[in-house]
């Protein structure tokens, strides 16, 4: 009987996770193509930061948000994703045109978290995630975080109620949803040990 319930459980995730990896696979191959045409007039540093936020901070929150419990949540963390992604590449497209001097381009310097809070979630996640959970968490924590402060303030959004708004909206999904869903359906033991 438990062995039903099992089944019957991780197939939802699994559907989940394999339409989450045909949607990244078709995403991969029109970034490309994207990414070739919106920063042909600019430095190539501009095509990079806009891919490593692809790369990172895009594809860990969609690995988190692929399954959770409200539809709701999940549409509205994809749209917010998707328009940082799109306000980050129009500044990029402005601070790295051609034009610009070497020396005058945004150098994007991220800052390690050595946050108490950091260590003790880090710590509490070694304990209690598997090791998918525990990879997404580091990610989080270790880089993506440090990544999205580091390129909004190198690319300085002079509209403050934008800026405010990426701000708040990143923090809102980061420590509100991502972290405690990571924490709910991450554990360690996995579907078996939510099925006992």
């Amino acid at each position: 009987m438990n062995s039903k319930k099992t089944e019957k459980s991780t197939q939802p995730r699994n559907n989940a996770k394999s339409a989450y990896e045909n949607i990244v696979g078709a995403m991969s191959k029109e970034k490309k193509q994207y990414l070739k045409e919106r920063f042909k007039g600019c430095q190539p540093q501009a095509r990079k930061i806009s891919e490593e936020y692809t790369e990172t901070v895009w594809t860990d929150a969609m690995k988190i948000m692929q399954d959770f419990p409200s539809e709701y949540t999940k549409q509205s963390a994809i749209c917010f994703f998707a328009f940082m992604g799109s306000v980050i590449d129009a500044y990029l497209e402005k601070r790295y045109k051609n034009g610009i001097k070497s020396i005058d381009l945004p150098v994007i310097l991220p800052v390690v978290a050595k946050a108490e809070m950091v260590k003790m979630l880090l710590e509490r996640g070694e304990k209690e995630l598997d090791k998918d959970g525990l990879t997404l968490l580091k990610n989080l924590l270790e880089r993506d975080f440090a990544f999205v402060f580091a390129v909004l303030k190198a690319l300085k959004i002079e509209n403050d109620a934008l800026h405010n708004l990426l701000i708040s909206g990143f923090r809102f999904y980061f420590w509100e949803v991502m972290i405690p869903h990571i924490f709910a359906t991450e554990k360690k033991g996995g579907e078996d040990a939510a099925a006992c």
